[in-house]
């Protein structure tokens, strides 16, 4: 209900839900999540795109489905600072969060992200399975199908694929001062205040990343800074043999894994020569933010 100063009073019907998407380059990820979003069975939300000075069309794109768009100080940028200002701008009751490469597997995602709060007061944050997509490389399909299994997850609460409950959220914020982990973080902190976090392996996304080996190196780097920070018994501090040593075994597993789960013989041969580098560059990451 508004109130204006006249005393006249009239109802807006605010949406039961607000979609929170970040954004830096992401013009074709972010075309595919938006047309899928109009699939969606369920349909009372808004959807708000926070970006981070994209120099491709994203933001043209975002404007064009009709999303309300924040841009944030060139510079500022954290996952957990991007997440705030789209979350300060909602007006829903639950925000669903996702990011802009990920691709929602069926029509009911949305619906299976917000269903349970109606009936569990004490629900903070719900989380959904991740599955790669077909052409991810085989240490991402690995690691994302160990830890969004089909069945219940020990896994942790993961922003890719999420909700929250935006009265929980006004009064645990997202750490801005960290360089990742902000939603493994918030989990923690939520939960510790009494509430609950849970998983929905029905509400799927496809994610996975394409990325150079720079870029898996600044990942791997940057999830393990803020792991650090919050003092995750997740992190365990190893000389630069014990890292080494760890990869090899990593490197075993990924290639037991891409002999069972072949693509095709070119994505065989590509990625036989790549693991390698690429697992290095995963455990050189850790190495170095925990140096």
């Amino acid at each position: 209900m508004l109130v204006l100063k006249s005393g006249r009073e009239f109802t807006i019907n605010m949406p039961y839900a607000s979609i929170i998407i970040r954004t830096k380059n992401e013009e074709s990820g972010l075309k595919n999540l938006l047309e899928s979003l109009k699939t969606q069975t369920f349909k009372d939300y808004e959807i708000i795109v926070v970006d981070d000075s994209s120099t491709d069309s994203t933001v043209e794109i975002a404007r064009n489905h009709g999303c309300s768009v924040y841009k944030i100080t060139p510079g500022t940028f954290t996952f957990g600072h991007a997440l705030n200002v789209g979350l300060e701008e909602a007006n829903g009751e639950v925000a669903v969060i996702v990011s802009a490469h990920c691709l929602p597997k069926d029509s009911k995602w949305i619906e299976l992200l917000v269903s349970e709060y109606s009936k569990k007061n004490n629900l903070a944050g719900v989380y959904g399975r991740q599955v790669p997509f077909p052409d991810a490389s085989p240490m991402e399909k690995r690691g994302l199908l160990e830890a969004f299994p089909e069945g219940d997850s020990h896994g942790r609460f993961s922003n890719a694929n999420s909700s929250i409950r935006l009265s929980v959220w006004k009064e645990t914020k997202f750490d801005e001062t960290l360089t990742g982990a902000e939603d493994f973080d918030w989990s923690t902190k939520v939960q510790d205040k009494g509430h609950i976090i849970e998983y929905q392996p029905l509400a799927t996304v496809f994610h996975s990343h394409k990325e150079r080996l720079k870029g898996v190196i600044e990942r791997s780097y940057r999830e393990t800074l803020g792991l650090i920070n919050i003092k995750s018994p997740l992190i365990k501090k190893h000389s630069a043999f014990g890292y080494i040593l760890r990869a090899i075994r990593s490197m075993a597993l990924d290639y037991i894994f891409l002999v069972q789960n072949p693509v095709s013989f070119k994505y065989l041969i590509s990625w036989t020569i790549r693991i390698p580098l690429y697992r290095m560059g995963t455990y050189y990451g850790q190495y170095k933010a925990t140096k």
